[in-house]
């Protein structure tokens, strides 16, 4: 190999080193973006830390994260409780919550003297946890595994997950006091943080929204092994919030009246068990009729029905605020 071969390479792996180098640099003062980046639930609690204001807070699966929005939710409870002022609250509902993912985020939430209310999804999505998995213990630890060990401290690799994500930078850094969480799609994170009116719900029927209301005084049941231990988890869950001072509610969202789902019905007993457990209500919206064009798919609410169900949590919401 010539001298000019040899310098040319050294060149670069200079240069490569030098972008390496810079990119580790970067990814390490930025370690808080990326780490929020990396997780759609660890991205919603830093926007929430955004809204040191909010006197609720939601949370759940996509059921939730595109069904309710915070700001219609102000304006129906404006309406319906004049007396309580503005309320403010924000969606922290992710796409893929699940209980053991709800149970990892909460110890995360930053809380704040105003936090009054919470509502935590439970749905047969949301209380979908996956056995727990025996790790393999390795007989040996080889050179490759000692690399990979010292690749996964590096930070631009340790972070890849977070890039996938980048096209949420701007709602993290920028919109994020703005937005009051359920805004998935970048063209309704533009329009809210440019102060675009949310229509309200039209020809809104509140007697076809009542939801049934398991109270805390419900009779004991006997429970399987798997459904004791989601019962202990979402105690834990509940007396997270609740030392605080904060009242916390179970919610089961809207289904389409054809769906034969257990929330309406085999699930029941369970949720009994939960409020009388945690001491807690269950809202449960899951046997309503409601019509169709409110939903865009069987288990999940359109436009429509996000401003419909926004105005029917009004109620109830104003009934535990105002009895704080």
């Amino acid at each position: 190999m010539g001298d000019s071969s040899v310098r040319r390479l050294l060149w670069f792996v200079g240069g490569l080193c030098l972008v390496l180098g810079g990119l580790e640099w970067v990814v390490r003062a930025n370690v808080d973006v990326l780490d929020a980046l990396s997780d759609r639930g660890r991205m919603k609690v830093a926007m929430f830390a955004q809204h040191p204001d909010a006197q609720f807070l939601i949370l759940g699966s996509s059921r939730l994260e595109g069904a309710v929005s915070p700001v219609l939710v102000s304006r129906s409870l404006r309406r319906t409780a004049p007396e309580l002022g503005e309320v403010r609250g924000f969606n922290a509902a992710f796409a893929g919550s699940s209980l053991a993912a709800l149970t990892a985020l909460v110890p995360r939430i930053t809380f704040s003297e105003t936090l009054r209310l919470v509502m935590i999804e439970i749905s047969t999505a949301q209380l979908h946890m996956p056995a727990p998995q025996a790790e393999a213990v390795s007989s040996a630890v080889t050179i490759e595994d000692r690399l990979v060990a010292a690749v996964q401290q590096v930070q631009f690799v340790k972070y890849r997950k977070a890039y996938g994500y980048i096209g949420y930078v701007p709602a993290l850094l920028f919109f994020g006091p703005r937005l009051s969480g359920w805004e998935t799609k970048a063209k309704d994170q533009i329009a809210s943080w440019r102060g675009r009116e949310e229509e309200e719900a039209r020809d809104f029927n509140g007697t076809m929204w009542g939801p049934e209301v398991i109270s805390p005084s419900s009779d004991a049941i006997d429970l399987d092994a798997r459904n004791e231990m989601l019962v202990e988890r979402l105690v834990d869950v509940a007396g997270h919030f609740q030392k605080r001072g904060v009242t916390v509610v179970f919610v089961v969202p809207p289904l389409k009246r054809d769906l034969d789902a257990p929330e309406k019905g085999k699930l029941v007993p369970l949720f009994a068990e939960i409020a009388r457990r945690t001491h807690c209500e269950v809202w449960n919206f899951a046997p309503r009729v409601l019509p169709d064009p409110l939903f865009r798919d069987a288990s999940h609410l359109g436009d429509v029905g996000r401003a419909h169900y926004s105005q029917a949590l009004a109620g109830p919401m104003a009934r535990i605020l105002t009895a704080q």
